[in-house]
């Protein structure tokens, strides 16, 4: 199985060699190219990376470290906030653009525009109504001027310097002359000469007049070119501005991630290590290795007080050692007391069954001379 083989990365004439090693024993080598040297001084610059994130991780409390986690992740928040902030306060610029200039404009000047041929269709009628409806008109005019001059005046501080003032300046040069024209076709209404009333007004008047449209044609075919070009601009800066922000998103979830893994090697597997300690020491493990012991703070003091309780279990183990060996020899000396006793009883009993045993041996022999003795005394009796 792959689990089984570790890989060591040597360096010999220039080249890269990689060696898959199975319990000490070579079992692959494959020499790379030089040009993987790069990718390799990658891996080192983020193994050292990593290595320094441990040993700063190592000397901060868990306090510290939860609170260092909090803060950054904190900070990220943060910082994706603003971004996004940013992007989207340059797509609010293009359609505050949009909405408070162009747009405003092009409705200033649609504006002008129908005052104006409304002035040009008064003009005409002042020529064509009978006297008695001609003052009326008049005020009509004056009425469609002070309109006109409305609108230049609204349309001024809508104008931005370039391309566009020169148009703003050619409709009010081209609207100046036009309106100019108002006091001698009144004169000649006036005066009832209707020939050079339509001659003024089909002539010179009707030139201005296409100036005046020529003039104001072409700055609403700017403005909306103008319009669409900041419309289209606000939509690519709104595209730009998700894509940035999913990326920034991404890049903020990545370091959170980060931010949880360092808290779990800094945290959640050393408890883990001395949890697992301790419940070997609670079971009189004396062979457990206490961990975290170059950690600082409140892993440090764990480690300590899984020090003590590692002292505790081999002194108690040395207690009961001696306690059990005490048993032992105690056992052992009654055992040989019983033998002695024992012994002793044996030798005495066997004293004892050797005296009966001799004292009947005597009886007997009492007892065969007896019976010899009246075996004689009757055979002489009987003689």
């Amino acid at each position: 199985p792959r689990a089984q083989y570790t890989q060591c990365v040597v360096y010999h004439a220039g080249r890269m060699t990689t060696l898959s090693v199975k319990r000490g024993c070579v079992f692959r080598a494959k020499t790379d190219p030089v040009q993987h040297n790069a990718g390799c001084r990658m891996r080192r610059v983020l193994c050292r990376s990593k290595g320094f994130a441990f040993v700063m991780l190592k000397k901060l409390t868990i306090r510290a470290k939860v609170i260092l986690g909090f803060a950054l992740v904190l900070c990220a928040s943060v910082a994706l906030g603003v971004f996004s902030i940013q992007r989207l306060s340059t797509v609010n610029a293009s359609a505050k653009d949009v909405a408070t200039n162009w747009l405003p404009a092009a409705n200033v000047l649609g504006d002008l525009s129908q005052d104006f041929e409304q002035m040009r269709a008064r003009q005409g009628q002042l020529i064509l109504v009978p006297v008695e409806d001609r003052a009326e008109m008049k005020d009509k005019l004056v009425d469609s001027e002070t309109r006109i001059a409305a609108d230049l005046k609204a349309y001024e501080p809508l104008t931005t310097e370039g391309e566009e003032r020169q148009m703003a300046e050619a409709i009010k040069t081209a609207m100046t002359t036009y309106v100019a024209d108002n006091a001698p076709l009144v004169a000649l209404v006036d005066s009832g000469d209707q020939a050079a009333m339509v001659t003024l007004y089909k002539g010179s008047m009707q030139d201005n007049a296409n100036a005046v449209r020529q003039a104001i044609r072409t700055d609403r075919t700017f403005q909306l070119e103008q319009g669409n070009k900041v419309a289209m601009a606000g939509v690519a800066h709104g595209q730009t501005a998700i894509t940035f922000i999913m990326i920034a998103l991404a890049l903020t979830a990545a370091f959170c991630v980060a931010i949880g893994w360092l808290m779990i090697l800094g945290i959640s597997r050393p408890l883990g290590e001395l949890a697992s300690a301790f419940t070997r020491l609670c079971n009189s493990d004396t062979s457990v290795v206490v961990p975290c012991k170059d950690e600082v703070g409140e892993l440090k003091q764990m480690s300590t007080a899984a020090d003590f309780l590692l002292a505790a279990v081999h002194a108690h183990n040395a207690a009961e050692a001696d306690k059990e060996r005490l048993r032992a020899e105690a056992e052992a000396e009654r055992k040989r007391v019983m033998y002695e006793l024992a012994d002793q009883f044996e030798g005495a009993v066997g004293g004892i069954v050797e005296m009966v045993s001799s004292a009947a041996t005597e009886m007997q022999a009492t007892a065969q001379q007896l019976t010899s003795s009246a075996q004689e005394s009757s055979a002489q009796a009987t003689s």
